[in-house]
């Protein structure tokens, strides 16, 4: 314990900026120096990895294009191998010429294939019926065909595929990779050897889109296609020899003095006797070069660091130094009592800030009293509001109890001399009004607002008599909804207002319909009349002055509106709907509760 107090007191007496460069040899220098090296290793490791798993990738994306070429000409092999018509015109012997060419020309099978299908370029069919002649698909199998090594294989496997390197006698004898395959039908009257030749084309094509050097190979070592221009024609043995694959699939070998690694990927087509190779030589320098210059950046990264770090840690230590200094001196100043000095503010950091904070510490102290001052007056302002609102309070509960008492006796009076029906409509005044005030600031059920609703109709029907009808169409979950208060009433009473001032020429009376009913996860509230309606004119400036929020004429609709929108969303406004001369109807939906 007494140790690290010393040290602790002796690292507090060195000066900030030799404690801020001791920190950054041990925090910045040390670490980055460890972590770089390991990183930088890392990264070589990964470099020679990933070189590595893509050039196996690159393998075996061209072993799945091979397969897949190679599987063209295999179907149509056993296309051919049980096709009855073709079976009938290899064992049929011929009488003559003409009935030849007359079978010929009914079997147009060979030509389809090789004209629609781009992965073979020729078919030919070696029959030892002496009575065909060639057209260049079906020839003779004379003796010089026979004795060929390629078509004693195709005998002897008998059916099974072989893939040759063979010349095409239909295309100068150029050679192309073949699938030779003998056809034995179930009377086998006659030998027929299949030779289909796979397209030259499509093979160079799939070596070309590779990125590193590659070769497709047969078992005979022939090169059947290569990206490499200077291997074409070659035979293995020709550009690498003394290899030895011996079923290996990666081989160190030295090519024109250049060590390379030669990947070997075996592809052997189902049903096949033979089958392809192949083989990318990739450089092990240039992958090695690869990983190699990752180190080197690396070690440039780390040394840079470095030096930067170490000029802007000095740098940013004498900048320390001097603003603390400062700090230090103003500090002492209002020590002794000096709180008319400020310090100057030349920054935003934490210096900066202490800057701020002291200046404000000055100004806060000075300005304590009259805050203090200031704040009484506030709360004796505030206590007087308060009461004069508790005043305005109790005033607002006695008017209104003072007119419901004045249309109750105005309600017996009239029950009293017989006029009932006065009396009703006095009693569904009264209850308006109280349902008014009584839900003035909360929300209340739609059942609540319909009645407010009811009362007014019926307060209209005794106004306007036989010249007014409604209908409230309610559901009962929809009257269980809770609802902003007088959302419906003003709605109700526009329809009334405006839909009996253009009926009152007509004998047809006003029909005020309202309907609330719940629709999935939404309440909709619907006001619809059959009064005259609005042009469509008048109908665009009522819902622009809905949408700019202006009152104009329509207050009532304006006050809805825009409630809707604040409780529920812009979506929840009003719409509405008008047909000049056959009504009005005027909808919302909200969420349900």
């Amino acid at each position: 314990m007494n140790f690290y107090t010393t040290l602790k007191r002796k690292f507090n007496d060195i000066k900030l900026r030799n404690k801020l460069i001791i920190s950054f040899i041990a925090v910045v220098f040390i670490p980055i120096t460890f972590v770089g090296l390991f990183l930088t290793n890392e990264l070589r490791q990964i470099a020679l990895n990933n070189a590595m798993e893509q050039t196996e990738i690159t393998m075996e994306r061209m072993r799945q294009q091979t397969i897949r070429l190679l599987k063209v000409p295999i179907d149509i092999s056993r296309n051919l191998l049980i096709d009855d018509r073709l079976k009938t015109i290899l064992s049929t012997d011929y009488k003559s010429r003409y009935q030849l060419v007359v079978a010929y020309q009914n079997y147009p099978d060979i030509e389809r294939y090789v004209s629609f299908t781009n992965e073979i370029d020729n078919i030919r069919l070696y029959t030892e019926n002496e009575t065909m002649i060639s057209n260049w698909e079906f020839f003779p199998a004379d003796e010089q065909i026979t004795s060929q090594d390629w078509y004693q294989e195709a005998l002897q496997y008998r059916g099974i595929i072989n893939w040759r390197y063979l010349p095409d006698e239909t295309k100068r004898n150029e050679r192309y990779l073949s699938l030779v395959r003998m056809i034995e039908f179930d009377n086998y009257k006659y030998t027929n050897v299949l030779v289909i030749t796979v397209s030259k084309a499509q093979l160079q094509a799939l070596v070309d889109s590779e990125p590193i050097k590659s070769m497709i190979v047969d078992d005979q070592n022939n090169v059947i296609a290569t990206n490499f221009v200077e291997w074409r024609g070659k035979t293995l043995d020709e550009i690498l020899p003394d290899l030895d694959l011996d079923g290996n699939d990666e081989i160190n070998y030295k090519l024109d003095g250049e060590l390379v690694n030669v990947l070997v990927e075996y592809v052997r087509p189902e049903a096949s006797s033979s089958g392809l190779r192949i083989i990318s030589i990739y450089s092990v320098e240039d992958i090695v070069a690869d990983a190699n210059r990752f180190s080197r950046l690396g070690l440039m990264v780390i040394v840079a660091s470095v030096i930067i770090s170490f000029i802007l840690i000095y740098w940013v230590s004498s900048l320390l130094t001097r603003r603390l200094l400062k700090f230090s001196q103003q500090i002492g100043r209002a020590a002794i009592g000096d709180f008319e000095t400020t310090l100057p503010i030349d920054g935003h950091d934490e210096i900066g800030q202490l800057s701020r904070q002291y200046n404000f510490m000055i100004r806060s102290i000075k300005e304590l009293i009259e805050e203090v001052r200031r704040t009484h007056r506030q709360k004796e302002q505030l206590e007087l509001k308060q009461q004069e609102i508790k005043l305005k309070m109790l005033a607002s509960q006695i008017n209104p109890h003072f007119l419901f008492n004045a249309l109750e006796s105005i309600r017996m009076q009239a029950h009293i001399k017989g006029e009932k029906e006065i009396a009703g409509v006095v009693k569904m005044l009264g209850r308006l009004m109280r349902k008014s005030l009584e839900t003035q600031g909360h929300h209340i059920t739609l059942k609540d607002e319909i009645e407010i609703v009811y009362s007014y109709l019926e307060i209209q029907m005794f106004r306007h008599r036989d010249r007014l009808t409604y209908e409230l169409l309610i559901d009962d979950e929809a009257a269980k909804q809770l609802i902003p208060p007088l959302i419906i009433q003003p709605l109700v009473e526009n329809a009334v207002v405006h839909g009996i001032e253009r009926k009152e020429s007509e004998a047809e009376p006003l029909k005020v319909t309202v309907r609330a009913e719940i629709q999935g996860n939404h309440l909709l509230v619907e006001v619809e009349d059959n009064g005259i309606g609005i042009s469509e004119e008048r109908l665009n400036e009522v819902l622009r002055m809905l949408d700019e929020q202006e009152e104009g004429n329509r207050i009532g609709l304006s006050n809805v509106h825009h409630r809707l929108q604040m409780v529920y969303g812009e979506s929840s406004g009003l719409i509405i709907e008008s047909e000049e001369n056959v009504g009005t109807t005027v909808r919302f939906t909200i969420p349900v509760a």
